[in-house]
């Protein structure tokens, strides 16, 4: 930890970034879990609840969404922002983004996969897309692989997009070279 510690604040010396966090669903519903633990750890670190998203895998379905909502909503009071990973590959999508209200959508590689090609693909993103947009959420692609596909998501407005089109990962924490798509 030490050594992470280190390197985000030799970084971003002006705490201007955010930090996502994979977690699964069951760790926050898990009662055997400390309270105050995660704050206690970013603490540690110099880090506020504002700069973390918790990023919710999207392996495993969320079988009660109002207890899950609750713990969400704990989570949320204390500054906590939420992300549902994978949308497009895993169980209860739909309603994963209607009851837990995410204020960020990671979409699945599987729905970008050659996305530019694919009309069916692009009526399910641009229904996603605007559901995220009336509901204040914002849209990371995932795995952008090519030039076309990189294109074809500009065109529709999509927020935010990692991948190999864009950039291969750094083997240091690096400030993105070029400016986040909105």
């Amino acid at each position: 930890m030490l050594r992470y510690h280190e390197i985000v604040h030799q970084t971003f010396p002006q705490k201007n970034f955010t930090l996502f966090i994979n977690i699964h669903p069951n760790i926050l519903l898990d009662k055997n879990y400390q309270s105050g633990e995660t704050l206690t750890l970013l603490n540690s670190l110099n880090i506020e609840q504002e700069q973390v998203v918790f990023e919710l895998t999207e392996r495993s379905a969320v079988t009660d969404f109002e207890e899950f909502s609750r713990v969400l909503s704990h989570y949320r009071s204390q500054g906590f922002r939420i992300a549902v990973d994978d949308i497009g590959s895993g169980y209860n999508s739909l309603k994963t983004l209607i009851y837990l209200k995410p204020e960020f959508i990671n979409l699945d590689r599987s729905l970008i996969h050659d996305i530019n090609e694919h009309p069916a693909q692009h009526q399910l993103l641009t229904v996603i897309l605007n559901y995220a947009i009336q509901s204040g959420t914002k849209v990371i692609d995932e795995g952008i692989k090519t030039k076309e596909e990189y294109e074809f998501i500009q065109t529709v407005g999509i927020h935010y997009a990692q991948g190999y089109a864009i950039g291969r990962p750094a083997e240091k924490l690096a400030h993105a070279k070029s400016p986040l798509m909105r």
